[in-house]
């Protein structure tokens, strides 16, 4: 994504496998804007116990944990891929 020569203020980041609700990207994209964030991280929200392999969410708040002592944050979802630069 970034190898090409794109000029642009913002880069929207976003998996292509379906599991992420994109209705909100202008609300989200506007609070980029005015917090002044280097990165904003949108958290996966899921109801179908099937969504994800087995372990992957308790593996996926371990690692945020882990993210969040060593540098501070507050991200529940370090594995999103959605995410504004």
């Amino acid at each position: 994504m970034f190898s090409d020569n794109l000029d642009a203020n913002i880069y929207v980041m976003l998996d292509g496998d379906d599991t992420y609700d994109t209705s909100k990207l202008k609300e989200s994209i506007e609070k980029f804007f005015k917090e002044k964030y280097d990165m904003l991280v949108a958290k996966r929200i899921h109801s179908d116990p099937t969504a994800y392999r087995r372990g992957h969410v308790i593996g996926n708040q371990m690692f945020s944990r882990f993210v969040n002592y060593i540098f501070g944050n507050d991200i529940s979802d370090i594995f999103s891929g959605y995410r504004i630069f």
